[in-house]
């Protein structure tokens, strides 16, 4: 009976070794640790995004909704406009991981850009599955003015950062 329970033992021990652990094939390689320059690069890269998301797109709506033209008074294709938000708009949230991540020292960014990106998920949400019409009341306007505050917000955190 000792030698069963022994024999056991063992066969316990080896298959919990073996499904705990990792072989060297799925082991996942730790990425470097990023630089404080790194870092601030890529906030400042992620304020440049948003910039893009704000400029091109988001003003383009608004206006297109209230005028019926672009963000500089010429005519707007809505549908393509959209089409290309959503490309953007997908590498947005990309880089929404790496903010996730961010030090501590940079939680005034990470906090205004959260609340920006919640916006920008409504107002991608609104205008992607109900286009805009020309001269229309939006009913995410009060979304787009939300997200304006928290990219304006972010936007001068990363202008002032020492890149």
């Amino acid at each position: 009976m000792k030698k069963i329970c022994t024999i056991l033992f063992s066969l316990l021990l080896i298959f919990n070794f073996t499904a705990c652990g990792t072989s060297k094939g799925e082991e996942k390689e730790k990425e470097p640790a990023l630089t404080k320059e790194e870092i601030n690069s890529k906030i400042y890269n992620s304020a440049m995004e948003l910039t893009t998301i704000w400029n091109e797109y988001i003003t383009n709506i608004r206006d297109y909704a209230q005028m019926g033209t672009s963000n500089t008074g010429e005519a707007l294709d809505i549908e393509f406009l959209l089409d290309n938000f959503k490309t953007d708009y997908q590498q947005v949230k990309k880089t929404e991981e790496f903010i996730n991540t961010l030090p501590e020292e940079h939680e005034t960014y990470q906090k205004a850009y959260l609340k920006a990106m919640e916006q920008l998920d409504i107002i991608y949400q609104e205008a992607t599955t109900n286009p805009p019409k020309k001269e229309e009341k939006l009913s995410y306007q009060e979304n787009i003015e939300l997200f304006h505050q928290y990219f304006n917000t972010l936007y001068e955190y990363a202008i002032d950062l020492d890149i």
